[in-house]
């Protein structure tokens, strides 16, 4: 095995086992998945397709044949996986900058647009060994980074056992596409927070009217929100973004 593909291994047994550890200590199931797999900058026969989508619209559903990746250019995508009970699991948001759809095999997920949308899309062609190791292996996409950065920030929210601190927790890494502004446009609904969180619809919308009320912030319409005082938001959960983080969202 490479190193880098030795590297991501080990990297995505640490945050399973990361994800297991934090669902048992919040009693919550939570089904957080590694739709990610090492894909090389330099890989061969690299075309790229630009589709736009309207809200609402998918641009994969749970179960398809995997077919490439895709890049944000403009929007937001909800990766969700439903469950034969009827339950929805929202893995995580996308947003401008962002990749997702890594792997091998079915969809896990499917993504569906909360905006208007326009992706990129990725494929190549990967060959396997006996092994069915991927061969065509230099070094990471950036967007494999940022992909494991994603899966990190929701193994994160998680630590937290308090409704209205994974809340505020999932505020200040979502303001990343604000550019860290006082003002934060939220293109999900609240039971998308819900789904996201592992919370109720009304435990997430008391959650952000305490907040508010408590000076965190300003409430100005359900998808806008003025904070008030970012610095003591940040102590109240102990937010810290990763040393490379400004980078990585520029």
């Amino acid at each position: 095995m490479s190193g880098p593909m030795q590297a991501f291994g080990h990297i995505r047994m640490f945050l399973l086992c990361q994800a297991s550890t934090l669902s048992r200590r919040t009693n919550r199931v939570a089904v957080i998945r590694l739709e990610t797999s090492m894909i090389s900058r330099e890989a061969p026969n690299f075309p790229i397709n630009v589709f736009d989508l309207s809200k609402g619209q998918s641009a994969y559903r749970q179960g398809d044949t995997r077919d490439g990746w895709y890049e944000v250019t403009d929007g937001f995508i909800a990766l969700c996986h439903y469950f034969g009970d009827g339950r929805r699991q929202v893995s995580r948001f996308v947003g401008p900058g962002d990749a997702f759809g890594f792997g091998i095999g079915l969809r896990q997920f499917s993504a569906e647009a909360l905006t208007d949308v326009r992706l990129k899309r990725h494929t190549f062609e990967v060959a396997f060994d006996d092994t069915t190791s991927p061969i065509h292996i230099n070094t990471p996409h950036p967007a494999l980074r940022r992909a494991m950065e994603a899966v990190e920030g929701t193994i994160r929210l998680f630590s937290y056992t308090h409704a209205s601190d994974r809340v505020a927790a999932f505020l200040l890494n979502f303001s990343r596409y604000d550019g860290h502004t006082e003002t934060l446009h939220l293109p999900m609904s609240r039971q998308d927070l819900a789904d996201h969180l592992g919370l109720t619809m009304h435990t997430v919308s008391r959650s952000i009217c305490d907040l508010a009320r408590r000076g965190y912030f300003q409430l100005e319409r359900p998808d806008l929100i003025r904070i008030s005082d970012r610095a003591r938001l940040e102590q109240l959960v102990e937010y810290e973004p990763t040393p490379d983080h400004e980078q990585l969202v520029a």
